[in-house]
């Protein structure tokens, strides 16, 4: 591999990682925000909020998130392994965000605030460009991914779509 794409490696590593601190910080703060406003409101008690429970309906993201940080510091240290959980997870918050903004765009017919629908699309395109740029031959060269790692990449991206549909909000 030649120093402009090892480069181009190192950088997505460290923005991976960096996705990962904020996503996992500012998913914490939207959902203690939202359930203290659900208190203040009276909508809930205190009593009655379940950080188990709460964890458990948003685990699917809380993984996203572990799982990019170590897909990226992977990355950054030449690991295939770094490599087929980076490719995954770009395209699990790809699909995720490209969700996000779909969401946004009905609750915003229906009269309710959206959201800012064009940063999810953004972010939906900056992962994609990410999983385009890791599938390019000079990374396919350098981790030499097999039939096994493809078919890795295809069950952790179903694991955390799944998780996310089926167990999750």
């Amino acid at each position: 591999m030649t120093k402009k794409w090892t480069v181009t490696q190192n950088v997505i590593a460290t923005l991976l990682q960096a996705w990962a601190l904020f996503f996992i910080y500012s998913f914490t703060n939207s959902v203690f925000s939202r359930m203290g406003n659900a208190v203040n409101e009276g909508i809930v008690g205190q009593q009655q909020i379940s950080y188990i429970k709460m964890f458990t309906s948003y685990n699917a993201y809380y993984l996203s998130g572990i799982l990019v940080g170590i897909g990226g510091l992977g990355l950054l240290y030449d690991k295939k392994w770094g490599w087929i959980t980076s490719l995954a997870t770009s395209l699990a918050f790809m699909m995720f965000m490209l969700s996000a903004a779909r969401t946004a765009i009905t609750d915003h017919d229906n009269g309710k605030t959206g959201g800012n629908i064009t940063s999810h699309f953004i972010e939906a395109i900056a992962f994609a460009a990410i999983a385009v740029l890791l599938t390019l031959k000079p990374f396919r060269t350098k981790y030499q991914p097999s039939l096994l790692n493809w078919l890795a990449i295809a069950g952790i991206l179903s694991f955390l779509l799944a998780d996310k549909h089926l167990f999750g909000q």
